[in-house]
């Protein structure tokens, strides 16, 4: 736990660290002005305390004093309000910061991750107010040394008039810490705990604001069933954690009655001494105000030391999660850099798969079960099959977002583990059937692939007279640059079909040797997508191109064509030869062939 602490506190002087010296020069400060106000005090009261009497006229020591002590109080305000700003300037760096660093985890984890519920789980429960619960710790640990500070000046002053006076104000800090750091423990452990359900709620809630889903809510009257079970979790979630909550204030109503009696005995304690020692009247406003702010300062040490403990199990959530180890292509990479200097040829001389097998993670069973064929350069290959066969597994893993569990992937003489992910993002495109449908303008969606090139607009817009999207831009108010879908100001929303073509355009902007379309022509009608493919084979006559479709008329264009079901490959072939064999694509192409007449 210290080491995470030491790591944040690292990270935080990395980002500013003028904010760590001041914040620990403030607190140090404040640490002491407690003892010059039980000063003042007692100056003041004592000075007071003759001017009535008759034994002093001096007035103006009175009015000095009551200025001084003024003078604090403006000091202290003005101090507390500036660093209120700074906290939260500091704390709006560390979101920028921190979510940068939480963005760039996430988006070089491997992608099978995203397979995983505890990774989901993780995330959710880092991504909640990041900044401020990343800084918390630190805080309390610098305002934890302040009220030691502030609590030695209380025992020095204490220690002159009696020194069991100081074990009346420090015992009941032990009570206070055990109790604190228990029930810190277990509401983090809750909240970890929960964080799956809570994502559930989340989700529903997602469900309610989204134009997609609310239609289906609309169409099959889910809402009060969704609602219910929205309101099940929240509730749930609630009521357990009050049940923490009371038995931790129930716990802390006892402390705080067992630190009342001391305070009592204390009390007794100090009517005592001062008779003794015939102290003044400010001797004995101060001693029990010095008594009071002990008790205060100790439990409110004993309570931070438990936050820092508690929210150091954040920290350490944090740290854990993007210390999270990625893959071990790192030191394969580094061996071969300067030999993928060179890359594209790699990428030019076919795709060879050797014995492939795939599992998901925590699954037992095999996606992929012995996956071998080789594709040659240039060549235009189908892959068709049932859902569930296998396919955009298959291809999920060509384009290197899954490792494969056994068995090999070749790009020439190159096995895929030991290409650069650089390299091999740069050498292949692809457009999966759930592409992105970004939030910007055409021109963005379409060049979003070679950002090098995001500002040729010739380029862009040939691309958009190949594809079809120069008919959809003539309607559009700023043509190009008009911003698509419903998120961003000003947006326009257009309909499925003229989505495809632009995730279609957005493949294409891409020079690379090797194109892979994953059914992104699904929402298309038969006709359009076999337009769009006729369209497709003659812009990619020179490279290789892989896709995925349902239907068999478009699969009928490739020079070869991959038949899987289950996980395997059952037939392989031209479209001729498949016809002729009568087998798994006879039956599939006969059972469309009323599409296309």
């Amino acid at each position: 736990m210290i080491l995470y602490l030491f790591r944040s506190f690292k990270m935080i002087y990395k980002i500013k660290k003028s904010w760590l010296f001041f914040t620990i020069f403030f607190r140090i400060a404040n640490g002491f002005i407690p003892l010059i106000e039980l000063w003042i005090l007692q100056i003041l009261i004592n000075k007071v305390t003759m001017y009535i009497t008759g034994n002093n006229d001096n007035l103006i020591i009175i009015v000095k004093l009551i200025v001084f002590q003024f003078f604090i109080i403006i000091v202290k305000s003005s101090l507390s309000n500036y660093f209120n700003v700074f906290d939260t300037k500091m704390e709006q760096m560390l979101d920028y910061y921190l979510g940068e660093i939480i963005m760039n985890k996430l988006i070089s984890v491997p992608y099978y991750y995203y397979e995983i519920p505890s990774f989901y789980n993780h995330q959710y429960r880092i991504l909640n107010n990041y900044g401020s619960r990343f800084l918390r710790p630190v805080k309390n640990l610098v305002e934890a040394v302040q009220n030691i500070i502030s609590i030695v000046s209380y025992i020095s002053f204490l220690y002159f008039i009696h020194w069991s006076l100081i074990f009346l104000g420090v015992v009941v800090a032990i009570p206070t810490l055990v109790i604190q750091y228990k029930y810190g423990n277990k509401k983090f452990a809750f909240h970890k705990d929960q964080s799956g359900k809570l994502r559930e709620a989340n989700y529903i809630i997602g469900l309610f604001g989204s134009k997609q889903s609310t239609k289906e809510i609309r169409l099959f009257k889910l809402r009060d069933k969704l609602l219910q079970r929205w309101k099940e979790i929240v509730l749930t979630n609630n009521k357990k954690y009050i049940r923490i909550l009371n038995k931790q204030n129930r716990l802390s109503v006892g402390i705080d009655a067992f630190s009342g009696l001391l305070y009592a005995l204390a009390l007794v304690l100090i009517v005592y001494v001062i008779k003794i020692k015939k102290l003044s009247v400010g001797n004995f406003v101060t001693t029990i105000q010095s008594l009071k702010e002990l008790q205060f300062s100790v439990n409110r040490i004993s309570f931070l030391v438990a936050l820092i403990l508690e929210s150091s199990l954040y920290i350490k959530d944090f740290f854990e999660f993007i210390d999270y180890e990625i893959d071990n292509k790192g030191t394969i990479n580094e061996k071969i850099q300067l030999s993928l200097d060179n890359s594209r040829s790699i990428f030019s001389k076919g795709i060879s798969v050797e014995n492939l097998y795939y599992k998901y993670p925590l699954s037992d069973t095999y996606t992929l079960n012995n996956i071998s064929f080789v594709i040659k350069p240039k060549e235009k290959v189908a892959i068709v099959g049932d859902n569930g066969s296998g396919k955009s597994t298959l291809i999920k893993i060509l384009v290197g977002l899954y490792q494969p569990t056994q068995g090999k992937i070749f790009f020439s003489e190159k096995e895929i583990r030991e290409i650069k992910d650089d390299d091999l993002r740069k050498n292949m495109t692809a457009i999966f059937q759930d592409f992105v449908k970004f939030a910007y303008s055409v021109k963005e969606n379409i060049a979003f692939s070679d950002l090098d090139n995001i500002t040729n607009e010739e380029k862009i817009k040939n691309v958009g007279l190949i594809s079809g999207v120069d008919k959809l831009v003539e309607k559009l108010p700023k043509g190009y640059d008009t911003n698509l879908g419903k998120i961003l100001p000003n947006s326009i929303d257009i309909s499925g079909g003229e989505w495809q073509k632009i995730a279609l355009s957005r493949a294409l902007f891409k020079n690379s040797n090797i194109i892979i379309l994953d059914e992104p022509t699904a929402s298309l009608d038969p006709k359009s997508e076999l337009s769009i493919f006729n369209q497709f084979m003659e812009i990619v006559k020179e490279k290789t191109a892989i896709f995925i479709s349902h239907r068999m008329a478009s699969a009928r264009m490739a020079d070869r064509i991959i038949v899987m079901k289950q996980g395997e490959i059952v037939e392989e072939g031209s479209h001729e030869y498949l016809m002729k064999k009568k087998g798994e694509y006879y039956n599939m192409y006969e059972s469309q062939a009323s599409w296309y007449q």
